[in-house]
């Protein structure tokens, strides 16, 4: 057996067949389960409160706190390809309530290099991982209250800059 991780570009070979296998099972599961089973797959529908941004040409709905953020990151070709604010104030519609926020770019060796060495912020961290099945930079930030999920944005954003 391989010791490489399994991730899951491993099992699918692009979105639309990851669409197709969530439809495929759809009637063999209870509603929940299917819905975690969206929500695991990246493919649940964004019920935060949203603002439009232009990602790749297409409108997007971003969480409202992070849409700034992630708009520099595009106007910056950085390739934004999901992301959370984390904040229980725009996820009060949300069946998941997230326990922190994401940001995912899409991977860039030299970029991932600079943040994993420069990026210092308690309650904040960098790591390679992989989102909708391509290469991906994830940056978590994690806090136990909204007002510090919104400072440690705040921060991030400003090391950005």
């Amino acid at each position: 057996m391989s010791d490489k991780l399994k991730t899951p570009s491993n099992f699918f070979k692009d979105m639309d067949e990851v669409r197709a296998y969530a439809e495929s099972i759809k009637d063999s599961v209870s509603e929940n389960v299917y819905n975690d089973i969206l929500f695991l797959l990246g493919l649940e529908e964004n019920k935060a409160l949203t603002t439009m941004v232009k990602i790749n040409g297409e409108d997007v709905a971003i969480d409202r706190y992070i849409a700034d953020l992630i708009k520099f990151l595009e106007d910056k070709d950085y390739k934004p390809l999901a992301s959370c604010s984390g904040l229980q104030e725009e996820h009060q519609d949300s069946l998941h309530k997230p326990k922190q926020g994401y940001l995912a770019i899409k991977y860039l060796d030299n970029c991932f290099k600079y943040l994993s060495e420069n990026l210092n912020i308690d309650g904040i961290s960098v790591e390679k991982s992989e989102c909708y099945l391509q290469p991906a930079i994830n940056i978590t930030v994690k806090a136990d209250t909204d007002e510090e999920l919104k400072d440690l944005w705040n921060r991030l954003f400003e090391f950005l800059k």
